[in-house]
């Protein structure tokens, strides 16, 4: 069954998809309502990157939910500190936009008199926790006490301990309970009861060491992380199976579009996870997909400019999502689109050698590809497009090499007569398998194809081979 690339009927459009394809960042977000934050933030960022944060993702098994033994363990995670009024956090409620949401909410609290909390900070954490509770957001109460800089008298001392202690009586209350100030049951992210402590305090411009009180609070910010992580991969694993029974019954409500988006997101979730074998299966199911339903495209596309020398690895370079949603992106731009992310996961698993070899195909498709549209596309496009591809995926390839292990070896390009292309599929030896991408040696007219062997001991880099053996004809 063949679909089209336009969005699904009724769907709600996703706000800031422009260029926001870098999923690298981590969003924490922080309300500061009593002018705190410039003391808390210096300290914090000391604290970060988050180190070792243990992950124990849920999984749906035969109806029921079930968590995995052993933890995944983090060793680094970075974190972006927003204001909770940051533009890049005003976000439709669109499901697809999940994984760009805030993974952890933080409330700062000052406050040294009794009375002031109770007729205006109480009040105030109060609203924000409701907000919380309706978004199941995960979320931390943190205190921030200046009192050692600005007094030394005692009784003011005892006075802060008590402000926070009736923070902790009135928001920190056991899963038990109807939920603070009675707004009711205050349910964990994925519907499960509250037994973390939410709230902590930092002891802020005293002279002494406060270690304690931050690693109680990057111990709980890790918590909280690890909790959003685990029901973003719940929820999209949830919309995913509806999206398969749509489809199942040939819905009208279902396009390939959309759930490109939500299996994508979730392969976002699962790189910041740094589970990425788990992202990479995701973007392999939607090339196969892509293949299987036959999606067609309103155009073959490559008229923009720089298309036939730009990297084929740089995902950033054009809004690639939002024109999928769209539905104005073209095949050639979709098809680099998808190669890249599946390069980059490859990468980042230190296995570039699996990245060449899926190169070569790619290319090698990609060439055909070209050919058959080639009166549209400008003239010796495919040739340039070919040349630069074989260029950056080599010089790419090699530096992963080089930072993951000496001991990996690229395969080098060469190139031998024939005019058949063989895909590589998972049985073939890295030594063995045959594509015609270019021309070979110092006659350009000679019909040629590239071959992937095991890279020998030579003084010419794997790059100046490919440049050597550029020059491509169908």
């Amino acid at each position: 069954m063949a679909t089209s690339v336009s969005p699904p009927p009724g769907s709600a459009p996703l706000a800031g998809q422009a260029h926001s394809t870098n999923t690298d960042a981590m969003y924490v977000s922080y309300q500061d309502d009593f002018g705190v934050w410039k003391y808390v933030e210096g300290e914090l960022r000391q604290h970060l990157p988050l180190r070792h944060v243990a992950l124990r993702p849920t999984r749906h098994v035969n109806g029921q939910i079930l968590t995995l033994t052993h933890p995944r363990v983090i060793d680094s995670m970075d974190l972006k500190l927003l204001s909770f009024d940051d533009e890049r956090l005003q976000l439709s409620s669109a499901v697809a936009n999940l994984y760009k949401k805030p993974y952890l909410y933080l409330y700062i609290v000052h406050c040294d008199d009794s009375e002031l909390y109770k007729q205006v900070v109480k009040p105030k954490i109060k609203s924000w926790l409701q907000t919380m509770t309706e978004r199941h957001q995960e979320w931390l109460i943190v205190y921030a006490s200046l009192g050692h800089r600005r007094t030394l008298v005692d009784l003011a001392s005892k006075l802060q301990r008590s402000v926070y202690d009736r923070i902790r009586m009135d928001f920190n209350v056991p899963a038990t309970s109807s939920g603070p100030l009675g707004l009711g049951a205050v349910p964990a992210v994925g519907g499960r009861a509250v037994t973390r402590d939410r709230c902590c305090q930092l002891r802020l411009l005293d002279p002494q060491p406060d270690h304690d009180h931050w690693e109680d609070l990057t111990n709980k910010m890790k918590d909280g992380i690890a909790a959003t992580i685990d029901q973003h991969i719940l929820t999209y694993e949830e919309e995913l199976k509806k999206a398969d029974a749509r489809r199942a019954i040939s819905s009208p409500a279902w396009s390939y579009p959309s759930y490109f988006f939500l299996k994508e997101s979730l392969a976002f979730v699962l790189e910041r996870a740094h589970m990425m074998e788990d992202a990479l299966i995701h973007y392999l199911e939607l090339e196969a997909m892509y293949k299987e339903v036959g999606v067609r495209f309103e155009r073959f596309g490559g008229s923009d400019a720089l298309d036939d020398s730009s990297s084929p690895l740089d995902y950033t370079k054009k809004p690639y999502r939002e024109l999928l949603y769209q539905g104005s992106i073209s095949e050639f731009d979709f098809r680099q689109y998808l190669f890249a992310r599946e390069s980059r996961l490859l990468m980042m698993m230190g296995r570039p050698a699996e990245a060449a070899h899926k190169a070569v195909s790619f290319i090698g498709s990609m060439s055909l590809a070209l050919h058959r549209h080639r009166d549209v596309l400008a003239p010796f496009f495919r040739e340039s497009w070919i040349f630069s591809a074989c260029m950056v995926v080599a010089e790419q390839c090699e530096r992963a090499r080089q930072s993951a292990s000496p001991q990996i070896t690229i395969p080098s390009i060469s190139v031998s007569a024939s005019s058949s292309f063989t895909p590589l599929s998972s049985s073939s030896s890295s030594s063995s398998f045959i594509a015609p991408l270019v021309h070979s040696h110092s006659t350009p007219s000679i019909p040629a194809q590239v071959q992937v062997q095991p890279k020998a001991k030579s003084s010419t880099p794997p790059i100046h081979r490919i440049i050597r053996n550029s020059v491509t004809t169908p």
